[in-house]
């Protein structure tokens, strides 16, 4: 009976051979083989596809004459597979096309559906060229119904491929929401954990540490934040071994990595607090987003010639519209050019920018260092100043750390809630509503601490350094202005009057002063300072003194 049955077997592939030689004018096949990604083993290697292939064409009487694949290329998009299209391309230009193509089995074709079947159609309309599953050795040259079979297992493949993305998607996303990194930690970070090339760096759990050149960069965002120019911190760093490109840095300033946090499409544009030891903090982070505002603010300063510096400071006195800035030329003996401000909306409003032996009022720019100079400090006043204005800020401080203590011991606490919470949903099967509830409610407790810790956050490092800067500029700010260039002059204007500079049309002076009020405090107590002999001036602290964090770091202007 197993004789017959073997006979039976061999008369059956022998027609089924022969039928097949009958139909085609050759048997020559090309054989594609590949993998999704390079540690994929189980049922599809290179090696089982191979080997079950070359035997169901050696069954078929098919000579396989050229082969492709042999490696790991992801079947989400045809276009981007390099020996698919290398196959295809080949295809197109071979004067004799084989008879089929042979794969494992249809999603090793193709896992793009609609887009898979229609590459299969076109190389039987245009080329001649069947498609063959050697797994169950359906094919759309026997029959339309085989055609059809392998439509629906393209298709099935594409479905099987966006189940496996949805999975990985929500898995990717739970990683994110535990404040875990996904990818390639970025500059000045080594990065260990499971999935890391460095054997030295594979660790059970993930950790990001800060590198020697982290060391560096960590410098660098301290340096930003004092107003360096990159081109200066690009120098810096260079001396100090690391060499980076400007766009490199534009691009790290901008990183909320570096600050603590995970911003991506996986967090829904959601902030998550990210389990790495960060180079700056979320206060500074914002600061140096603000710097780099300016700074593109600056780069429109270049059209404002150098001759009217005030304007785009300059307001009118009457209908508060900034005033614009024109010139005359004169042409006697000489050829003269004058400039001037004007009120377009007050057509009478016009001020002439510099005094001259003819000019009837004194010129704004004149004006403009007289006012300057009667906000600047005595140079002897300057360590008295400075220890008040420490003591103000250190007292200010020192009143918001018992609060922040509490809500930062509250935020521990919520995340081994949190923690807890992600374990009992994971290893015991916690019913989804009440997992849903719970974690909503620790999130939006986490939101409304988070938002009263941004509010408290006064932390300033280097203060001494920084309340020196400031003093170097309010000891000669008219200085600064005079020799200065036309950027260093609109970043001391921005600085000091941020709202701008009224100017009351009929008596030709500035009015009230709209100035910063970091600097409003210095002349406060410049002020008071003077009035007493010696000694230090202490001003008891209330909880209502308020000063303006900007202000507390201005920009040096390189000094």
């Amino acid at each position: 009976m197993a004789d017959a049955t073997i006979a039976d077997i061999e008369r059956i592939t022998a027609t089924r051979i022969k039928r097949v030689t009958q139909k085609v004018r050759g048997n020559d096949v090309w054989l594609y083989t590949r993998v999704s990604n390079i540690t994929q083993t189980e049922g599809y290697s290179i090696q089982v596809q191979d080997e079950e292939s070359r035997t169901f064409a050696t069954n078929l009487g098919f000579t396989i004459t050229d082969t492709f694949g042999g490696t790991h290329e992801s079947a989400s998009s045809d276009l981007l597979r390099k020996e698919f299209n290398r196959l295809r391309n080949k295809l197109a230009k071979t004067k004799k096309p084989p008879f089929a193509i042979v794969v494992y089995d249809a999603s090793r074709f193709s896992r793009t559906g609609s887009g898979g079947i229609s590459i299969m159609q076109e190389l039987k309309t245009k080329y001649g060229v069947y498609l063959y599953s050697a797994c169950d050795g359906v094919n759309n040259f026997d029959s339309d119904r085989g055609e059809i079979a392998l439509g629906k297992q393209l298709l099935s493949a594409q479905e099987d491929n966006l189940n496996r993305k949805d999975k990985i998607t929500a898995s990717l996303k739970k990683f994110t929401r535990l404040g875990k990194w996904l990818g390639v930690a970025p500059l000045g970070y080594d990065h260990h954990g499971l999935r890391v090339k460095d054997p030295n760096k594979v660790s059970a759990q993930q950790r990001i540490i800060i590198n020697d050149d982290g060391k560096k960069l960590k410098m660098a965002w301290q340096w930003k934040l004092r107003s360096m120019r990159d081109k200066e911190i690009l120098h810096k760093l260079s001396l100090k071994g690391l060499k980076i490109t400007k766009q490199k840095l534009s691009r790290i300033w901008r990183n909320p990595f570096y600050c603590g946090l995970i911003i991506s499409n996986r967090t829904d544009g959601k902030a998550i607090k990210g389990h790495w030891e960060k180079m700056v903090t979320y206060e500074e982070f914002k600061r140096i987003q603000k710097i780099i505002k300016r700074k593109v603010g600056e780069k429109k300063n270049e059209k404002i010639p150098s001759e009217r510096p005030l304007q785009g400071t300059l307001k009118c006195g009457d209908c508060g519209r900034k005033l614009t800035g024109y010139h005359r030329t004169i042409t006697k003996k000489n050829i003269i050019v004058v400039q001037y401000y004007n009120c377009q909306k007050c057509n009478k409003a016009t001020f002439n920018s510099s005094s001259t032996r003819k000019s009837t009022h004194e010129g704004l720019h004149e004006k403009f260092i007289t006012l300057l100079r009667s906000i600047a400090i005595l140079p002897a006043l300057k360590p008295l100043i400075i220890q008040q204005l420490t003591l103000i800020y250190t007292g200010i401080h020192t009143e918001q750390a018992d609060e922040q203590k509490t809500l930062k011991a509250k935020t521990d606490e919520l995340e081994k809630k949190l923690d807890v919470l992600e374990r009992k949903n994971i290893f015991e099967d916690l019913r989804k509503d009440l997992y849903e509830k719970y974690k909503t409610e620790i999130i939006i407790e986490q939101r409304e601490i988070a938002t009263k810790l941004q509010e408290l956050d006064f932390e300033i490092s280097n203060l001494k350094s920084y309340l020196n800067d400031a003093m170097l500029i309010a000891e000669k700010p008219y200085e600064i202005w005079q020799f200065g260039d036309i950027e260093l002059k609109h970043s001391l204007q921005k600085l000091l009057f941020p709202n701008g500079l009224r100017i009351d049309r009929e008596k030709r002076e500035y009015l009230t002063l709209d100035l910063n009020t970091f600097f409003s405090q210095i002349a406060t107590i410049s002020s008071d300072c003077e009035g007493k002999k010696k000694g230090l001036l202490l001003h008891k602290q209330q909880k209502s003194y308020v000063v303006a964090g900007v202000g507390l770091e201005p920009t040096t202007f390189g000094l």
